[in-house]
C-alpha cells in the first residue's frame, strides 16, 4: 500500500477544530483557554468548526453537521489540520457520508483518539493517507502535565526525522478537567515486556473497541504487510471485554501480518495485573513470537504520546530495554 504523508505543520499554521462525535459544548472554559494557550505555545493558529457547538441527545450534533465541518476543513486551503474537540461514541455514525475523494486530493493531519480510531481507520482505508493516534483540542486544556503532550505532537507532527517515544516521567488517571489543581500524578515504572523479541511494520490500531466495530465494514484496514498494532482500551470496559474484543481480532485476516503487539496504559479502574496480561498474551495461540509490550503513554490516561496510524516504526522489546524507534511519520 502506497501510503500518502501529509505535510508537517509549521509556525503560523491554522489547525481546524471539528467535533466527529462529542460537542465542545461539554468543555469547560478553563479547558478551552489552556488548551489555545497551549497550542499558541507551538506557533498554531485556532478555528473552530462552525457547528461544533450544536448538541443532542446523545451529546453531539447532527451528521450533516459534523460532516460539512469536516468537508469544509479538507476544501480550505488555509487549513493544514484538523483536530478533533474530544471522543465520544458516534464517530461511525459520519463515516459512509465522508467524500474520501476530496480527503485523498487534499491531505491533512488528522488528530485524535479514543472515538476518533474509527476517523483515523476509516480514512487510511479508504485513502491511504497517514492519521495521527493523538491529543484531541481537549488533551491540550489540562493546566498541569501537558508537556509531554506537546513534545510528542510536535516531533510527529511538525518535524521530520526518525525519534523514539520514550516513557512519561510521571502519568496520571484523574478526572483533571473537573478540578485543574487537584491532581493525582504518580512515577512512571516504564514500559513492560510480555514477550521478548524485535520487529518492524506500519503502525495500526487505536481504541481496540472502536477498531474492533469497523470488522466486516470498507473502513477496516486490512492491509497485506506487516504491521505493528497499537491497542488501547478505555476503563469503560473491564478487561474481560477487552479479551473479547481481542479475541475477534486475532480471528480476522490481519492477525497473519501483526509482528508486534504495543499495549497502551490500562486506565486504574480496570487495570489488569501483570500476572494477568501474562496469562492472557502468554498461553494465547494469536502469536506466541512476537514482542508484546504495555503501559505505553497512548490512550485514556495523562499524558499521551502521537502515534502516526500507517507510519512505520520498529520494536524492540527485551527485559529491562524496550525501544520504539518512529522511522516514518
Amino acid at each position: 500500500m502506497k501510503v500518502v504523508i501529509p505535510k508537517k505543520l509549521k509556525k503560523g499554521d491554522n489547525v481546524l477544530v471539528v467535533a466527529p462525535s462529542r460537542s465542545f459544548s461539554l468543555l469547560s472554559q478553563d479547558t478551552i483557554n489552556n488548551a489555545i494557550e497551549n497550542l499558541q505555545k507551538l506557533g498554531l493558529n485556532i478555528v473552530f468548526g462552525k457547528n461544533i457547538n450544536q448538541t443532542n441527545q446523545l451529546y453531539s450534533s447532527s451528521i450533516k453537521d459534523r460532516i460539512d465541518d469536516i468537508h469544509w476543513g479538507f476544501r480550505e486551503q488555509d487549513i493544514s489540520a484538523i483536530i478533533s474537540v474530544i471522543g465520544g461514541s458516534t464517530t461511525n455514525q459520519i463515516i459512509p457520508f465522508l467524500d474520501y475523494d476530496l480527503i485523498k486530493r487534499n491531505p491533512k493531519i488528522i488528530s485524535g483518539f479514543s472515538d476518533i480510531t474509527v476517523l483515523h481507520n476509516a480514512v487510511f482505508s479508504k485513502t491511504g493517507m497517514m492519521t495521527y493516534y493523538g491529543p484531541h483540542f481537549s488533551s491540550f486544556g489540562a493546566k498541569y502535565g501537558t508537556e509531554y503532550v506537546l513534545r510528542y505532537f510536535q516531533k510527529c507532527c511538525m518535524e521530520d526525522g526518525v525519534f523514539k517515544i520514550e516513557p512519561s516521567e510521571k502519568w496520571s488517571d484523574d478526572e483533571w478537567y473537573l478540578d485543574q489543581e487537584k491532581r493525582n500524578f504518580y512515577n512512571n515504572s516504564g514500559y513492560g515486556v510480555l514477550q521478548e523479541g524485535s520487529c518492524s511494520g506500519r503502525i495500526l490500531g487505536g481504541n481496540l473497541e472502536c477498531f474492533s466495530i469497523l470488522m466486516g465494514t470498507p473502513y477496516f484496514p486490512l492491509i497485506e504487510e506487516d504491521c505493528i498494532l497499537c491497542i488501547e482500551q478505555d476503563s469503560e470496559s473491564e478487561f474481560l471485554r477487552f479479551i473479547r474484543w481481542f479475541e475477534q481480532l486475532s480471528q480476522t485476516s490481519l492477525s497473519k501480518n501483526i509482528k508486534g503487539l504495543v499495549l497502551g496504559r490500562f486506565q486504574t479502574k480496570y487495570s489488569p495485573s501483570e500476572q494477568m496480561l501474562k496469562e492472557f498474551f502468554g498461553g494465547h495461540y494469536f502469536r506466541k513470537n512476537i514482542p508484546i509490550v504495555f503501559n505505553f503513554d497512548f490512550g485514556h490516561t495523562q499524558p499521551l504520546c502521537t502515534l502516526p496510524l500507517g507510519g512505520f516504526a520498529n520494536l524492540d522489546a527485551y527485559e529491562g530495554s524496550v525501544t520504539f524507534t518512529i522511522l516514518e511519520h
